[in-house]
């Protein structure tokens, strides 16, 4: 809708519902502050804000780190090297052996 200040923005690809994981591409919340910042009458000309979005979205697009952080608002995964979390050994690649389970 030409009344919507995101119409025209972003492309419809963008915003529908992700077909595999059945939930939006970008998460609600998010199209709602884009939304506020575009209207916000504080800080840059509209066309200028309307870029940025542009850009944020599309750069967004293309790293898996900052789609699910920016766009979809989820933690970040992260791998540790710690094993023992005070709660038992959590992975291990080798044979174990009786004495390597018990906690230090």
């Amino acid at each position: 809708m030409p009344s919507d200040p995101q119409f025209g923005v972003l492309e419809e690809s963008q915003v529908k519902i992700n077909p595999l994981a059945g939930r939006p591409k970008i998460f609600s919340d998010v199209l709602e502050e884009m939304c506020r910042y575009l209207v916000d009458e504080i800080g840059e000309d509209k066309s200028i804000k309307m870029d940025k979005k542009k850009k944020t979205v599309r750069e967004a697009e293309l790293d898996p780190v900052a789609q699910r952080t920016v766009i979809k608002l989820k933690f970040i995964s992260f791998v540790t090297l710690e094993l023992n979390r005070r709660k038992g050994l959590v992975f291990h690649y080798g044979k174990m052996t009786w004495s390597d389970a018990t906690l230090t």
